[in-house]
């Protein structure tokens, strides 16, 4: 069964949650000491048990129930230290693989196979990137003559939604309501982006409040702010210094709660650059 966007948005993050975690090796390796060094103790008191019930039986025939007991808690002990010890060294091999130098932290980012959201059908004039659709930040955008680093411009009017290697669409996502709705930018890029800025323009209407913005990029890979002004919403994902996107497809989403409207007004922009080359994208909703 295909699973709705809500759900593939949760895995989607429960995934770059399990990305960010880092194993403890001291504590691991502190672990591993503790346990040998009570698989020694085991041993040791094993043995000391074993040698004090056979002097106990050779000496005084009636403590032979006693020499049976010690005996017994010696085949205990033995068992409870052997386990101690298997673990210990059942424990001992795993650090190797927890040893190994954590990635650096900025990395390329690679698509995943699934969206969150629904990927819009493309433009007759769209290219055919990779079917992955991992998705970024949305962020302001810039003009095309600058880098896409710069404070937030104006967003052009009118549609350019493909430039050279830079294709992208805007819609509504399929499960927004009367109350509830989410807007989607998707880009596609045929080569890896070395810096990206996104915004998500939302007409301010009666009842309208953010409830949260997301995207498939991992957080430590992005900047994400949303803002209030002069009648707009703004959801705005901007690459962090040093990440890169490698070439696929990428979401942006920005949430919000209202009392029913029109997206007629809403718009978005995006720019961005792979090595020496940047390119800008916009549209409407």
């Amino acid at each position: 069964m295909t699973p709705t966007p809500r759900e593939e948005e949760l895995r989607i993050r429960l995934r770059a949650a399990a990305d960010e975690h880092r194993p403890d090796r001291e504590a691991m390796l502190a672990r591993i000491d503790r346990r040998r060094a009570e698989g020694t103790a085991g041993r040791s008191a094993f043995r000391a048990e074993r040698s004090g019930g056979r002097r106990r039986a050779g000496g005084i025939g009636g403590f032979r129930p006693i020499a049976a007991a010690a005996a017994l808690a010696g085949v205990v002990t033995l068992g409870v230290g052997g386990t101690w010890l298997f673990v210990g060294f059942g424990q001992s091999e795993q650090p190797d693989a927890a040893s190994a130098p954590p990635p650096p932290p900025v990395a390329a980012v690679t698509p995943t196979t699934a969206a969150t959201t629904p990927e819009p059908a493309p433009t007759t004039s769209s290219p055919t990137p990779s079917a992955a659709s991992p998705s970024a930040r949305s962020t302001s955008p810039s003009k095309s003559s600058t880098s896409p680093r710069t404070s937030q411009a104006p967003i052009p009017d009118g549609n350019a939604r493909e430039r050279g290697w830079l294709w992208s669409n805007g819609a509504l996502d399929p499960n927004s309501n009367a109350n509830w709705s989410q807007s989607t930018v998707t880009l596609k890029n045929k080569s890896e982006i070395t810096a990206l800025d996104v915004t998500i323009r939302v007409a301010v209407t009666s009842g309208l409040k953010t409830t949260g913005n997301w995207s498939s990029v991992p957080n430590d890979k992005l900047e994400s702010e949303v803002r209030e002004d002069a009648g707009w919403l703004y959801y705005r994902f901007r690459l962090r210094d040093g990440a890169t996107m490698a070439p696929g497809s990428y979401v942006f989403a920005g949430q919000y709660n209202h009392g029913g409207r029109s997206t007629g007004k809403d718009a978005y922009v995006a720019s961005a650059s792979a090595g020496k080359s940047d390119v800008q994208v916009h549209g409407g909703f």
